[in-house]
């Protein structure tokens, strides 16, 4: 009845509280009848208020994330790169071959993290 409209209906204690109003059209023997429910609506207000607060949450958090990935994407390769040429640099530079391994490892691991 009315789909939008906010219905109130007030209590013996003087307290309006929300309601759901439905009708229903019935064909009886003696012609058609209208059959009517009202519901206490506080329950499903305040589950529509819960899930508001739910979806806004997700929304933030979505925001966030996304804010956090476009910087990482951004900032990261910079500092790899780096990383790469001063290796690579430095295996120049270095004579024992333990410490040649240990380099190549490392410029392999700086290469994965490049190609994220």
């Amino acid at each position: 009845m009315g789909n939008g409209v906010k219905r109130f209906a007030l209590k013996k204690s003087g307290l309006a509280i929300p309601v759901e109003v439905s009708l229903s059209t019935i064909d009886a023997d003696h012609g058609r009848v209208v059959s009517q429910a009202i519901r206490d609506g506080r329950e499903r207000q305040q589950a529509d208020g819960t899930l508001r607060a739910a979806k806004n949450l997700a929304e933030s958090a979505l925001a966030a994330k996304s804010c956090f990935l476009t910087t990482a994407s951004h900032d990261l390769p910079q500092p790899i790169q780096s990383l790469m040429l001063l290796s690579s640099a430095l295996h120049e530079t270095i004579e024992k071959p333990f410490a040649k391994k240990m380099l190549a490892m490392q410029s392999k691991s700086l290469a994965g993290m490049a190609r994220l």
